[in-house]
Order: structure tokens, then C-alpha cells, then sequence
């Protein structure tokens, strides 16, 4: 019985090897020795022009780039109006910021749309659009108004809140978290 058992295993032993076939070589011989294969360098050359100077100093000093939520919140804070500096940790002034997105925007194709014109109304104007658009109850509401301010004057006086100092404190965590976005 060990005879077989020996056997099986000096064939496994000296049978013949599989045929391997030879690796493929990582570049073709004799076709033209590329240095981009897959970007054209015209394309990468483009790419590296458009950079900023925030951009620039970003990559001289080794740093990532804005993540996607920073520039969320930029885009965000610049439909509001607001001027966003520093907020992607270089320090840099948001003038190269907004500089940068512009440009990024303008890459992939979403740029502001120009800004609408301003409309001048004069008053009789403002006067007669009120009164052709307005429903009797917003015109009634309007009288009222008329008569109150005629008979109490201006608006009320300024109410002034007395805040406990826990709730100043509560105020001013409130306003530092949400006055960074």
C-alpha cells in the first residue's frame, strides 16, 4: 500500500511543468516611446497655467487642496455677500480665493450668470402696479395701517432686552458657531 501512495507522489514529483507564457513587456517594442499615456501634455501644460497664485503657493508648500465642503461653503458665503479669508488654513486672501474659484468654475463650465438689471420704479408707478395687484383685503389692510399711523404717530418705540449673563454667554457661543460660515 505504500508503493502507491509513493508513486502518486513521484509522478506529481516529475511530471512535466505547465508552458508558461512570457510576460508582457510594459511598453511595445519598437512604438513610440511616450512620456504621458494617457493626459496629452498640451492638456497638463493648460492645467498647470490656469493655477492661481494661491494655487501655486498651495503646491510650493506641500499643501492639499480645498476640499470639497471648504469650497461649498465659500460658494456659499460668496452668494452671500460675505468675504471668505483664511478659511482653507494658508492665510490667504479671499480676493486669490474667489480668483481661483472663478477659474475652476469657468473650467467646468458654471459660471455666474451676469446680473440682472436694477429696476427704477418712481412712485405714482409703484403707487398704480400697488393698486391694480393688490387684493381688497391687502388694500383694507393698507387703510388701517394709513389710519393707525395717523392717529399714534411713527412706529413704537425700541424695546430693549435685559439679558441674564448666562444668556449673553449663550448668545455669544451661538453667534461664534454660526459666524464662520
Amino acid at each position: 500500500m505504500d508503493s502507491k501512495k509513493n508513486a502518486h507522489r513521484l509522478s506529481r514529483i516529475f511530471r512535466k511543468p505547465k508552458v508558461m507564457v512570457a510576460p508582457r513587456s510594459w511598453r511595445e517594442e519598437g512604438g513610440e516611446n511616450t512620456l504621458h499615456s494617457g493626459v496629452p501634455l498640451s492638456l497638463l501644460n493648460a492645467m498647470v497655467h490656469e493655477l492661481t497664485d494661491d494655487d501655486k503657493t498651495r503646491v510650493a508648500a506641500q499643501q492639499d487642496p480645498p476640499s470639497v465642503l471648504q469650497e461649498e461653503l465659500a460658494k456659499r458665503a460668496a452668494r452671500f455677500g460675505l468675504a471668505v479669508g483664511g478659511h482653507n488654513g494658508n492665510g490667504g486672501d479671499a480676493a486669490a480665493g474667489d480668483d481661483s474659484m472663478r477659474k475652476r468654475m469657468e473650467r467646468f463650465g458654471t459660471t455666474d450668470p451676469p446680473p440682472l438689471p436694477v429696476l427704477v420704479v418712481d412712485e405714482a408707478t409703484l403707487k398704480s402696479r400697488e393698486a391694480r395687484f393688490k387684493s381688497e383685503e391687502e388694500k383694507k389692510m393698507d387703510e388701517a395701517m394709513q389710519k393707525r399711523l395717523a392717529r399714534f404717530g411713527a412706529a413704537p418705540a425700541v424695546v430693549e432686552l435685559k439679558l441674564s449673563e448666562a444668556d449673553r454667554e449663550a448668545m455669544a457661543r451661538r453667534e461664534s458657531r454660526f459666524a464662520s460660515c
